[in-house]
């Protein structure tokens, strides 16, 4: 009797017997009786305390109630597990202890334990600023909730983890209507939901702003814009991060000249590459208060980009030097210089009576001229005389708005005399 007294006041000599039964048990195939063991065990290493082990203790403890398929005990096993790991706020370990709650649940297709367990894992998650994961994690809490339905809305443990995905993960504004600052659950678990909704509370007049110097623009042409954070506690500022249409290109990426405050600002350039009304942003940055990360979401700004208008330039090539009586080439190049495609485009070579056409057309027809290509036609003449020979090339073509266009491009081709041949 005495013995076993001074195991009893002594917790971790307590323990360390427990786990020395529970692992004899386990070589008996006892699976029962050695979980039952280090539940025992688990509970002295609380009272050290050693809540590493502790948790490790319950963990074991639930894995052997699963094998000897009760399923009660090793459900409460896994939340005194989580409890735990709350209590050292590790919260990525409680998220792995939730995982196994989940696969508890769905063995055992209790909506209701789901359901609980992914809205305490999406708390976790946003905890240990896992944020993507835990957006992932409240996706799932809103499939379970459709099959419960909708009376489960206004579970607390949902409006809670509700209001903290909008505002912490969706950047969205701050819900109006009041979020429980407590639920029916352990005390661990309501000191995480505490310290998450005074980080919130702290955070709620936290806003992001968009905002474009020019709501109009040709194509091809720069755009500014600027970005807006105003908060009424100072915040450390982690990610950038500007949403825009394929068809505009980030010329200069989102950047803040400080890295954190209360009033923070930022610059950056864009370019539109094709014509269109589209919506620039939203703007989103990751913050951080007092180890805490969250993301806010600025507005969108509408741009219109209006098509450019197509210049084409029409220029003629020659050889070095020509001679009278001597068939020589002209090289029509046409090229479009403008950001925006011509179409029905016609050319016509007007000549001096002086110049004659041996090879080739005067006249063009290209169906589609796209921006920044060129196109070249040859000519082969033969000049009568020599001196300088003007003619002309007239254009016509039509842009996005289907006007029709007229031009007309002069050149000059000067002859020299041909060389005489001195005979032997």
């Amino acid at each position: 009797m005495s013995f076993l007294k001074g195991l009893r006041g002594d917790p971790e000599k307590s323990a360390a017997k427990h786990e020395t039964r529970a692992t004899q048990f386990e070589k008996r195939e006892e699976e029962a009786r050695a979980a039952a063991e280090w539940v025992a065990a688990a509970k002295d290493y609380t009272k050290i305390p050693d809540l590493k082990r502790a948790r490790d203790c319950y963990l074991r403890a639930a894995q052997l109630f699963q094998v000897s398929g009760d399923s009660s005990d090793e459900e409460a096993s896994l939340w005194k597990a989580s409890n735990l790991a709350l209590e050292e706020e590790d919260y990525e370990t409680t998220s792995e202890i939730f995982d196994r709650l989940i696969h508890l649940a769905t063995r055992l297709k209790n909506n209701h334990l789901l359901f609980r367990t992914l809205a305490l894992k999406t708390l976790a998650l946003i905890a240990a600023n896992k944020l993507s994961k835990a957006k992932a994690t409240f996706n799932l809490v809103n499939k379970v909730k459709e099959r419960l339905g909708s009376k489960e809305s206004k579970n607390p443990l949902f409006v809670i983890a509700q209001a903290l995905v909008k505002r912490f993960i969706d950047g969205e504004a701050a819900p109006i209507s009041k979020i429980p600052e407590k639920v029916p659950e352990s005390d661990t678990v309501n000191q995480l939901i505490t310290r998450l909704i005074t980080t919130y509370r702290a955070t709620e007049d936290a806003s992001l702003s968009l905002s474009l110097q020019k709501v109009k623009t040709p194509i091809r042409g720069t755009i500014t814009g600027q970005c807006k954070l105003k908060s009424s506690v100072a915040l450390s500022l982690l990610e950038t991060n500007l949403l825009t249409p394929s068809s505009i290109s980030l010329t200069q990426p989102l950047l803040f000249k400080e890295k954190s405050g209360t009033k923070l600002n930022a610059t950056f350039a864009l370019e539109a590459n094709l014509p269109g009304e589209f919506q620039i942003g939203p703007a989103y940055v990751v913050l951080e208060l007092e180890n805490q990360r969250f993301q806010l979401k600025s507005n969108s700004a509408p741009l219109s980009v209006a098509a450019a208008k197509p210049r084409i330039y029409a220029e003629v090539q020659t050889s070095s030097e020509i001679y009278s009586q001597e068939e020589f080439e002209l090289v029509l190049r046409v090229k479009n210089e403008s950001h925006g495609d011509a179409s029905e485009v016609t050319l016509r070579v007007i000549l001096p009576p002086s110049l004659r056409l041996q090879t080739g057309t005067l006249e063009k027809r290209i169906v589609t001229l796209p921006s920044q290509q060129e196109v070249h036609f040859p000519l082969f003449l033969i000049a009568s005389k020599i001196g300088a020979h003007e003619g002309s090339i007239d254009l016509e073509y039509k842009g996005a708005s289907r006007r029709r266009r007229k031009e007309t491009n002069p050149f000059t081709v000067t002859v020299k005399r041909r060389k005489r041949k001195h005979k032997n």
